[in-house]
């Protein structure tokens, strides 16, 4: 569980880390089922520095475990002031970027940057139940770095604040401070959908492994193309586990009940 530090964090710059959620074997085991992945499977997108891979919880239970981590699951729970369901998951694997030696401040321009966010701020993010200082948001993406993303090692940069904040255009939110973000692997990176944010180019020279998985509130629906086999969800017994990876009926708003 997020400590209401972290969440006092997350709530202000739109961001956190948990570090030390998976150990370096977890990491190392993720690293090689990623590679073997990327051996057999054609990326989904691939740009000239990265190629990524969707559905990855439909491809090795791995993948599954990690993203249903007792400490992911009860993390979100706690971000989104709700229970929550599969979005999507995807992986990436990211090289240098082979002009880095020639131009580092170009790679880096702010206004060439691929800013974006899937949410407006008045869908995605709200006053948290208990405590009106810290916000709960309905889209959370956790980023957990299969290995180390340090300075120059292509780190999601963010507009810290712009989570609260409207504007459909960059122009509208340039105010926000600007944050790279660093964290070990095996650590977690918690931001919302309604987060401006940017991949970056890496600059040093270090391939990034990453898994990204996307959860929701139970009343949304997963992401078109990202359902989960029927097989890989009814082998779970648990049915908390279930509705989070398969989803259900449910709304998600405990307590209430039809007059």
């Amino acid at each position: 569980m997020l400590t209401q530090q972290q969440h006092r964090h997350f709530s202000e710059r739109g961001w956190v880390v948990q570090e030390g959620v998976f150990d370096d074997a977890c990491m190392d085991a993720c690293r090689t089922a990623m590679d073997e992945l990327a051996a057999t499977e054609p990326a989904n997108s691939q740009a000239v520095d990265l190629k990524s891979y969707f559905c990855l919880i439909n491809h090795r239970q791995i993948f599954r475990d990690c993203f249903l981590h007792p400490t992911i699951i009860e993390d979100c729970r706690q971000l989104m002031g709700t229970e929550l369901r599969h979005r999507f998951t995807w992986m990436i694997i990211k090289e240098p970027h082979p002009e880095r030696h020639q131009d580092r401040q170009a790679l880096m321009d702010f206004d060439k940057m691929g800013w974006h966010r899937d949410m407006r701020p008045k869908w995605g993010t709200f006053v948290d139940d208990e405590n009106p200082d810290l916000v709960n948001c309905i889209l959370i993406n956790c980023m957990v770095p299969v290995t180390d993303i340090g300075p120059d090692d292509g780190g999601t940069m963010v507009l810290e604040g712009s989570h609260k904040l409207e504007g459909a255009g960059i122009s509208e939110l340039r105010q926000c401070p600007t944050a790279q973000i660093e964290a070990p692997r095996g650590s977690v990176i918690y931001f919302p959908e309604t987060l401006m944010h940017s991949a970056v180019p890496i600059l040093s020279e270090k391939k990034r492994y990453v898994m990204f998985y996307a959860f929701v509130a139970p009343w949304f629906e997963v992401w078109q193309g990202g359902e989960v086999p029927r097989e890989i969800v009814e082998s779970y017994d648990d049915m908390t586990l279930r509705r989070i990876i398969g989803g259900d009926e449910r709304w998600g708003y405990t307590g209430q009940s039809p007059i």
